[in-house]
């Protein structure tokens, strides 16, 4: 990709989401649909829902297996040391983003979908998350108002963030990278 970002390429292309533990993406505002609003929402999964991660028995102990030999083999074939280990960290993470995400019902609530904030406000709302840095980079730090959708899901993965081991959360973002680009 020589000197441009992933995040110049996806902007040069008019692609407006971005993932991690959080996303962000732009979206129409329901407050005024003749213009577009920045929108960060839960994210960080790459199972279907929180259900596979949460849920026991079949099918999902089985998905969740197969999603962890998946991580495995992902590392292994980009040479990654330590491809096992790696693996379930990363499906540890993920069950854990799971845990404090909202319900399929709930982010069907457009109501509860739709809270907006300042930039302050969200960085006052989900502390532990860089904020600035992240919508700095998709160019999002300067617009006034921000939709947080899933929004105490937002908060409680910016803790969750915070918490985590650097690795680890090096871990679940050379997976993705590796994965989105494969």
């Amino acid at each position: 990709m020589g000197a441009d970002t992933h995040s110049d390429v996806a902007r040069a292309m008019g692609f407006t989401w971005t993932a991690g533990v959080v996303g962000a993406g732009l979206e129409s505002d329901p407050d005024d649909p003749s213009r577009q609003i920045p929108s960060v929402v839960q994210s960080g999964l790459t199972l279907p829902s929180r259900d596979y991660y949460l849920q026991p028995g079949v099918p999902y102990e089985g998905l969740r297996t197969a999603l962890r030999d998946y991580v495995a083999s992902t590392f292994r074939r980009a040479g990654v040391p330590d491809a096992e280990a790696r693996s379930t960290r990363v499906l540890a993470l993920e069950t854990e983003i799971a845990r404090r995400q909202w319900t399929q019902a709930e982010m069907r609530d457009v109501v509860r979908q739709n809270r907006v904030m300042s930039l302050a406000e969200l960085k006052a709302w989900a502390p532990g998350f860089d904020w600035d840095a992240f919508l700095g980079e998709i160019g999002y730090d300067r617009q006034p108002k921000i939709k947080v959708k899933s929004d105490t899901a937002v908060r409680d993965i910016a803790k969750l963030f915070a918490q985590t081991p650097v690795a680890d959360l090096q871990s679940f973002m050379l997976f993705h990278a590796l994965d989105d680009w494969s």
